[in-house]
């Protein structure tokens, strides 16, 4: 078949293709948390945990919270930093980003792991997102002089034909795909004159959802905002409107619950909002309008507040959601002494995995309360310790 480099290749098989599994596809939602050792410098990898949901569908929430201690269900070799995770196909974890710009695919039915191609510019903390087989990633800050994030900072990775290939030395790449360039946002300056690289635009993306076929994207553009949309079937970019999405960062699909209802926090830290998002074609225009819904508990309390909380997609039936909340024991007998820079550490971080069932909605017109079915109680030990922030990422599949 022929040589790469030194090594062997022994086989490849379509990526999107399952039909080589030997085993049969497990039916039950989970919780993938990817966890970051504090020494990830000298060790660049994620130690990745998977938390299933094998309880039954009783909307009764459980009488004291279950205790279960995490293992390593696997681990992500590559740099941890300053990447963004989706998934793609129920199946696959995509890690992209940082700086030199990694690709690493993970498959959670067969624990592989898949070094894709790097992007053409590297991009700290990026925009992306999965439709159908194609990565979509758009530069968060945009650079005008050299990489991380400079151009193209808008590149697209098309799956559908890729390939799995496996060498002599264990190691699995991808072939048959690459990154290619898109076009542009058009708040993105793609020419500046000479003078304005002395001082050139500071442009930010504060937010971003993808919604059907759009991805939804607000941008600050040296204090001004305004709301773009990308049609991932055209490849065209669409002004909406002169403001930014009332949301921050990225939303998470309600799935099942009602179309278009997106959870995502109202300000950096802040508590867990519902997003009720319409998108109206009136060629050559599209209307965008975001109906913002409080989440309180029955209890009236908000949810997810902190910056320790992160908010899932359902993980069972359709009108649920998930929110893990995590600390450091930082009791001194749970502590260990680097010796290297005197300091101490913990070793042990807790989490708790709580399921959220709708009980009344949007129809109301007023918020939504959701009620409190399921809370595990997880602990992670780790002797090496954790970095800050101890989660690097955490999504349901």
């Amino acid at each position: 078949m022929g040589r790469r480099g030194d090594n062997d290749l022994l086989e490849a098989e379509p990526l999107l293709d399952d039909s080589h599994l030997t085993t049969v596809r497990d039916p039950l939602p989970a919780a993938y948390i990817a966890v970051c050792r504090r020494d990830w410098y000298s060790h660049p990898y994620y130690c990745l945990y998977k938390v299933e949901d094998s309880s039954s569908s009783s909307s009764s929430p459980s009488p004291s919270p279950t205790k279960q201690v995490l293992h390593r269900f696997s681990h992500l070799p590559t740099d941890v930093a300053r990447k963004t995770v989706v998934s793609l196909r129920s199946r696959w974890i995509v890690s992209v980003g940082g700086n030199p710009g990694d690709t690493v695919l993970f498959d959670t039915e067969t624990r592989r792991v898949i070094t894709g191609p790097k992007l053409l510019s590297a991009k700290l903390s990026p925009v992306a997102a999965a439709v159908e087989d194609r990565i979509y990633v758009l530069s968060s800050r945009p650079q005008y002089l050299e990489d991380p994030d400079f151009e193209p900072w808008f590149e697209v990775l098309d799956l559908s034909r890729a390939t799995v290939v496996a060498t002599a030395d264990g190691r699995h790449t991808l072939d048959g795909c690459s990154w290619e360039a898109l076009p542009d946002p058009i708040c993105f300056p793609c020419m500046l004159s000479p003078a304005g690289y002395l001082a050139p635009p500071l442009i930010l993306v504060t937010s971003y959802v993808l919604f059907l076929s759009y991805l939804l994207v607000s941008v600050n553009n040296m204090g001004k905002m305004a709301t773009y949309a990308f049609d991932t079937g055209t490849h065209r970019w669409h002004k909406l409107y002169d403001y930014g999405l009332p949301f921050f960062g990225s939303a998470t699909p309600l799935v099942g619950h009602n179309t278009g209802i997106f959870l995502g926090r109202c300000w950096e830290s802040g508590p867990i909002n519902a997003y009720r998002i319409r998108l109206v074609s009136s060629a050559p225009h599209l209307k965008l309008s975001v109906t913002e819904f409080p989440v309180k508990t029955e209890a009236r309390e908000e949810v997810g507040v902190g910056e320790e909380a992160l908010c899932l997609a359902s993980m069972e039936d359709e009108g649920s959601f998930s929110c893990i909340t995590f600390r450091l024991d930082d009791r001194e007998h749970h502590m260990s002494y680097d010796k290297d820079i005197h300091e101490f550490y913990p070793r042990k971080m807790y989490l708790n995995l709580t399921t959220y069932k709708i009980v009344e909605g949007e129809e109301t017109g007023m918020d939504i309360v959701v009620r409190c079915k399921r809370d595990k109680a997880l602990r992670i030990f780790s002797s090496h310790g954790f970095s800050s922030p101890p989660i690097a990422f955490a999504l349901s599949i």
